[in-house]
């Protein structure tokens, strides 16, 4: 699959030199910028609204690595930090304020790389992803399910959650680096994309059905197809099963599915290529509840909350009717 290499547009450049003139502390949303969507040669398919909402309050938040939009809430978003730091979950709104700190007892954080929200039996959950393995030499990964907590509007809340379930994978083909996850909308499927390889081989994307409980030993995470997708540092699904963005350094590819398709019919299909605003480590991204918008942080600090709004484009009005003689038809009495 060709693909095309996206650059920083030279608008969005400019928006990101205006909002950084505000205070970190201080909420603000930017005048969103208009920039096209297109496919993977390069014609314009849409168009994208890019507005920066603030930046992240909680200084606790240095590297933000995985997106998680509130299944509990309309305004909340969830990340988590890169190896480093503890298990910690960490709610904000779109503003950026801090809602809340909460550490997920028993659950070490050997190297978090991203997250998701899903809805398990109808209750809302978090997954956590202990996937990350530069060196190749994990023998398991591990994916932490928790309820989601309840967190309000106006005060930021701390607290302890309990792992609802633990899965220990392996992949089929053996060890792999991986840094993005997502869940299927029906809540009964994760999928990964690997990062690389140990021995070079081609990318992939896995799927891991959710076991009822914990597993006692490793399960197995199966290969779904190949991927021509390489550093793959983030994805998600929309909420209604219909598209599945995936975040690399250099783009931002979004897969469409019909409703009768699986994922790896999909993910073969040519993709809309978004624009991204610049971000000085782009390690993360998510689907708001409309399915349409974007939302995404940074890495280092002060981190940044940007919001992707994908819209129609216009169609180009038809032309004027000619009579015989070539000139306008002329209105009846």
């Amino acid at each position: 699959m060709n693909r095309i290499r996206s650059t920083v547009p030279v608008s969005v450049a400019a928006l990101l030199i205006v909002v950084l003139a505000f205070s970190a502390a201080e909420a603000f949303e930017s005048p969103p910028v208009t920039e096209p969507v297109r496919d993977t040669n390069g014609t314009v398919v849409g168009q994208a609204e890019i507005a920066q909402l603030g930046e992240l309050e909680d200084p606790k938040i240095n590297e933000s690595s995985g997106l998680a939009f509130s299944r509990r809430s309309k305004d909340i978003i969830w990340t988590h930090n890169d190896s480093g730091d503890g298990p910690f979950l960490y709610a904000f709104d779109l503003a950026g304020r801090s809602r809340g700190t909460f550490a997920v007892e028993r659950a070490p954080a050997y190297d978090w790389e991203d997250m998701a929200a899903c809805e398990i039996d109808g209750v809302a959950h978090l997954i956590a992803a202990d996937i990350g393995d530069n060196k190749v030499a994990r023998d398991f990964c591990t994916l932490y399910i928790v309820e989601e907590p309840e967190v309000g509007a106006d005060i930021s809340h701390t607290g302890k959650l309990s792992i609802v379930r633990r899965i220990d994978f392996q992949y089929e083909d053996g060890k792999h680096d991986a840094e993005a996850i997502a869940v299927d909308a029906n809540g009964a499927s994760i999928y990964l994309i690997t990062k690389k390889s140990k021995k070079n081989l081609p990318c992939h994307l896995y799927q891991l059905d959710i076991p009822s409980e914990s597993t006692t030993n490793p399960v197995t995470a199966r290969i779904v197809c190949e991927v021509d997708i390489r550093k793959v540092v983030a994805m998600d699904i929309s909420r209604d099963g219909s598209r599945m963005i995936v975040l690399t350094y250099d783009e931002a590819l979004e897969f469409e599915r019909a409703p009768d398709e699986s994922w790896g019919t999909a993910i073969q299909k040519p993709p809309r290529q978004l624009p991204m605003p610049w971000r000085a480590q782009g390690e993360s991204i998510c689907y708001g509840p409309d399915n349409d918008t974007l939302y995404l942080t940074s890495e280092n600090t002060p981190a940044p909350i940007w919001r992707v709004r994908t819209v129609p484009v216009s169609p180009a009005p038809a032309p004027a009717e000619e009579n015989a003689e070539g000139a306008e038809p002329q209105p009846q009495h």
